[in-house]
């Protein structure tokens, strides 16, 4: 027994008794043993559950995106198959995190294809879904089931006591099961539904509706869109309804079935319905006492539902542009506040629920917020302040989703004040831009002047005793302001010296007169021509390598705390270094300081030749070493070079090889003698694979190694299509095809055919003797032309002897063409056999040693009667012979003994033959025409009252020989006849699996449903008997 066949059993017992046609579906809640009975089976399912079938594992945390699966932290949803792994767990609570499309997921290739029967339902009648399930609003996309023979099928197999699914939608897809079939659960059996929709299609046997197949639970604020196909008990909601209630529900799909069928639920056997709708236009059915019928307007007009009890402020909705007009459910948002990374403080709490396009008032930091080294600024949609902002008191519009307010911090800046500290310049001060903490500035030069004193520096102390700072050190900005006091010492005298720094001629200018620290000096010109070999003068250096101040003629030069020494600042001399390539590339000049050697450039190139050096002179006798040699003014260095040798290299491209040659730069080559290969002409010689530059041996010269590529065009071939003998139709027509294509073998489009012979396919040789093929065969093209000649099988036809009233004689079957081999002649009781005839008539002659046999044949014995003598005696007289003939055939009959016609096994064989339902696409033309010819000879025979038992077992011969000899379209090549089996549909064929014994808890389940199937009968039987007392 099936595990679902317990439940199915006690269901269709309780139809089976209690609802037959004239009962009142409407008051089935009034009749006292259906729902003892349906008692005592809801709370006996659940032992039987308990030890007949295993239950499921707790889900394991890596199967969800987070959560613990508690009411209070439920498992996170938010792919196709987290959604698959609830049935891990059926007690456990879950959440939906945004939409999810199933279409992927249940295709081919997908988890949840199952070899086509799709979505596998989560949970079932044995093994409910008791936990809770909240889609928060999204829905379930493409969901598909192909299930005809299973029961309790949907997204939800069951959902059991204490289950409860919630704010979800189902939305497109096709869901198909037998009995419990819902586009969202099979069966509520005790769980609640709340909040949800489904616009699938549903197919169904028994208990069929397109958002439940059974309730026994609680329905409410739902609604459902999709189609429902049952058979008994389809409903656009609900299909059985046995218990429960459904509050504030509409349906608006087409609902097909036979037998109990309803617009919002099929059969209502108990379940309590308030406030609910169906469109009487759209759903093809009007019924009353399962829902009240509107019009498509009045389904679309809120005061419909409004006057009923909805809530259209919190749950529902209805817009003209939303939903086809129906009413639809309306999200809830929350706006929540965010510290982001706040330090002090706490957030505001906005506890409304607000709908999409509400206008929310957004809060103050009444929580006097805070953030260290920063300022409130407002809230803002994203973290890092990207988003929109938002002052306190400003509007918000909500959207279609929660929305997080986040804290927007502004980072305090500060600023460093240079203090003059007792300067000429009085209380004048300057500063830094604001900048936040952590800034790092370069210490600012000194701009204020203090008669007779120096700048020593700046002091965070205007005494001194803070921290030292010199103009260019760095300073990082802390959280506070910062003044930096200038720092003075007394002045001293001071001279400036010059220096000649390594000059080779002239002299230096006499030092200067003393000066205070403070006070300018003008700096000299070069008065003694100082000079150096290779150097020119650029004025004056405090330091002598140059890395010190500079300075020219006039400048003005500040005195310090010490003497100065300025130095002869020289600039070494720089030299152009020109490359002549002598018809190479361009070789870039080179610049030079005097006395240094120059690295070598880049190689220069030129076409044909190798490069051989540099030279300093023309004449190419003198190199320049660069390893060596130094730049003493400007140069120019000439290259030398020598010319190349190249190899030319022949890719034949799969023909035969050509050897390869070698030549001098610019010199023509000879053409190789063409190569060969298979299939294919040689065309020429190109320069690049690609085959588009042809290489022109007069014309062309060598510059580089080069590769010439062979280009081949292929060679064609024709097939040429031979009717061989046939004298109607016409064969295919010729085509050419290249080497090494592949043809495919056409149909016989041109009907080609021959008196007496069936088309049979092609075959190299005329006589059959080569490679057979048949239409839609491939041959690959050789290095031929090639003829397919058609072959013919010969057809075989049948010759009936029709003894006209005389013995038996047996068919023959003859080749197309043959003769009949003469039958024993037959025997009638007063007649003398005289021949065979080809027609009824008795005209026209057979003669077995000259007629061939070229069709089906029956041919006629024509038979003489017999004269009878009656001889008198007279007595004495003249004696007297009459010869007497019958005078009709009657008097021949009447002496034979009356014979029983047995059609027995000849209709079997015709009824076997129908039964199979074979049809002419599987079969050849010829072999199909031959049976039809025979079945409808045989039903000819049957339907004759005066058929003797001779055209009885003729009948039988000829078609038992048409259908031995069948030929399936895909063995003509084989010539293989067809072997036909009749099987009965078993089992196997309807559940997909066989029986199987030995199973303890299937045993168990078989014992209580007998027990349950008794328990049943016994009801019946009480029922019965009350109703024939009363």
């Amino acid at each position: 027994m099936r595990k679902n066949d317990v439940m199915y059993i006690t269901m269709n017992t309780i139809y089976e008794i209690f609802y037959k046609e004239g009962d009142d579906s409407t008051n089935m809640h009034s009749k006292k043993y259906p729902f003892i009975f349906l008692a005592f089976i809801v709370l006996l399912s659940p032992i039987i559950q308990l030890f007949t079938y295993p239950q499921v594992g707790l889900a394991a945390a890596s199967s969800f995106a987070g959560g613990t699966g508690t009411a209070e932290d439920p498992w996170i949803i938010a792919t196709p198959q987290q959604l698959d792994n609830v049935r891990n767990d059926l007690s456990a609570h879950y959440q939906l995190v945004n939409d999810i499309d199933l279409s992927s997921y249940v295709s081919s290739g997908g988890a949840g294809y199952h070899g086509g029967a799709g979505w596998e339902p989560i949970g079932n009648d044995l093994t409910s879904f008791t936990g809770t399930f909240d889609g928060q609003g999204h829905k379930i996309i493409g969901l598909q089931i192909n299930r005809p023979s299973s029961n309790f099928i949907g997204l939800f197999g069951d959902v059991g006591l204490g289950g409860k699914v919630e704010n979800i939608g189902i939305e497109g897809g096709s869901v198909s099961g037998n009995m419990h079939t819902g586009g969202l659960t099979g069966a509520n059996d005790g769980g609640s539904i709340v909040n949800s929709y489904s616009s699938c299609i549903v197919y169904g046997d028994r208990g069929t509706g397109d958002l439940v197949g059974r309730n026994l639970g609680n329905i409410t604020n739902s609604y459902t869109t999709g189609d429902v196909n049952g058979r008994d008990g389809a409903g656009g909601l609900v299909g059985f309804g046995y218990g429960g209630s459904i509050n504030n529900t509409y349906a608006t799909g087409r609902v097909n079935g036979t037998s109990s069928v309803g617009s919002l639920v099929g059969i209502n056997a108990g379940s309590t319905i308030l406030n609910s709708f169906y469109n009487s236009e759209t759903t093809g059915q009007s019924d009353t006492g399962r829902g009240t019928p509107k019009t498509t307007v009045e389904m679309k007009t809120i005061s419909t539902y409004t006057d009923a009890g909805w809530d259209f402020d919190n749950t529902w909705g209805i817009n003209s542009a939303v939903n086809g007009g129906y009413p639809f459910f309306v999200s809830h948002y929350s706006v929540t506040y965010n510290d982001n990374s706040g330090t002090a403080g706490s957030v505001p709490t906005d506890g409304n629920d607000y709908k999409e396009n509400d206008t929310v008032t957004v809060m103050n930091n009444i929580g006097d917020l805070r953030k260290d080294g920063f300022t409130f600024a407002g809230w803002n949609t994203k973290p890092d302040g990207s988003g929109t902002t938002y002052t306190p008191g400003a509007h918000l519009t909500i959207g279609a989703s929660n929305v997080t307010l986040y804290a927007k911090w502004t980072i305090d800046v500060y600023l460093i004040t240079y203090n003059g500290n007792g300067s000429n310049e009085g209380n004048i001060t300057y500063t830094t831009p604001l900048s936040e903490p952590g800034t790092q500035f370069e210490i600012a030069v000194n701009q204020f002047t203090r008669s007779d004193y120096s700048f020593t520096g700046w002091n965070t102390k205007a005494d001194g005793s803070g921290t030292t700072y010199q103009p260019g050190d760095k300073y990082t900005l802390g959280a506070f302001n910062v003044t930096m006091y200038a720092q003075w010492v007394p002045v001293a005298r001071y001279h400036v010296a010059y220096n000649g720094n390594g000059n080779d001629g002239g002299f230096a200018p006499p030092q200067s007169m003393l000066a205070a620290p403070g006070d300018t000096v003008t700096v000299q010109g070069n008065p003694g021509g100082l000079s150096r070999a290779g150097y020119t003068f650029e004025g004056w250096n405090t330091e002598s390598d140059g890395s010190g101040t500079t300075f020219h003629v006039n400048d003005h030069l500040t005195i310090s705390e010490s003497n100065v020494t300025l130095y002869a600042k020289w600039k070494i001399n720089s030299y152009t270094i020109s490359f002549n390539s002598n018809g190479g590339s361009v070789v870039p000049n080179k610049n030079s300081d005097y006395g240094t050697t120059i690295s070598a450039p880049s190689a220069p190139t030129k076409e044909g030749y190798t490069f051989d050096g540099w030279y300093k002179d023309k004449d190419l006798t003198e190199t320049w070493d660069f390893n060596k040699n130094t730049v003493v003014g400007d140069t120019i260095l000439y290259a030398k070079w020598t010319a190349n040798r190249y190899a030319v290299h022949f890719d034949s491209n799969g023909g035969s090889a050509a050897a390869d040659v070698g030549t001098d730069y610019g010199n023509m080559i000879t053409p190789p003698a063409a190569p060969t290969k298979k299939g294919y002409t040689f065309v020429e010689w190109y320069k690049n694979k690609d085959l588009m530059k042809v290489w022109t041996f007069d014309k062309d010269t060598v510059i580089q190694n080069t590769t010439l590529y062979a280009k081949w065009a292929i060679n064609s071939y024709s097939v040429t299509y031979d009717g061989n003998g046939s004298d109607g139709g016409s064969a295919p027509a010729e085509e050419t095809y290249p080497y090494n294509s592949d043809v495919t073998i056409p149909e016989n489009t041109g009907l080609l055919s021959r008196t007496g012979f069936a088309f049979a396919g092609w075959n190299t040789k005329a006589d059959g003797s080569g490679t057979s093929y048949v239409a839609g065969n491939r041959i690959t093209m050789g290095l031929s032309n090639v003829t397919l000649y058609a072959q013919w099988k010969i057809n075989h036809y049948m010759v009936d002897f029709d003894s006209n009233g005389g013995s038996s004689v047996v068919n023959q079957t003859v080749d197309y063409g043959a003769q009949a081999s003469r039958p024993t002649a037959p025997t009638r009781i007063g007649y003398t056999f005289a021949g065979w005839y080809k027609d009824k008539d008795l005209i026209k002659v057979w003669t077995f040693d000259k007629d061939t046999v070229i069709q089906d044949t029956t041919l006629y014995a024509k038979w003489t009667f017999n004269q009878n003598t009656v001889n008198f005696d007279s007595n004495g007289g003249r004696t007297q012979r009459v010869n007497q003939v019958p005078t009709n055939q009657a008097q021949v009959r009447t002496e034979l003994t009356a014979q029983t016609v047995d059609k027995t096994r000849l209709q079997a064989k015709s009824d076997t033959i129908d039964k199979e339902g074979l049809t002419s696409n599987d079969f050849t033309g010829s072999s199909w025409n031959a049976l039809q010819s025979a079945q409808k000879a045989a039903k000819v025979v049957l339907s004759d009252p005066n058929a003797t038992q001779v055209e009885v077992d003729a009948a039988y011969a000829k078609l038992t020989r048409a259908y031995e000899a069948l030929v399936e379209e895909s063995k003509v090549e084989q010539n293989a006849p067809v072997v036909h089996q009749t099987v009965d549909q078993s089992r196997e064929e309807k559940t997909g699996k066989l029986p199987t014994t030995g199973d303890g808890s299937d045993f168990f389940a078989m014992l209580s449903g007998l027990a349950l199937f008794i328990f049943a009968g016994l009801i019946a039987f009480i029922t019965r008997r009350r109703k024939k007392n009363s």
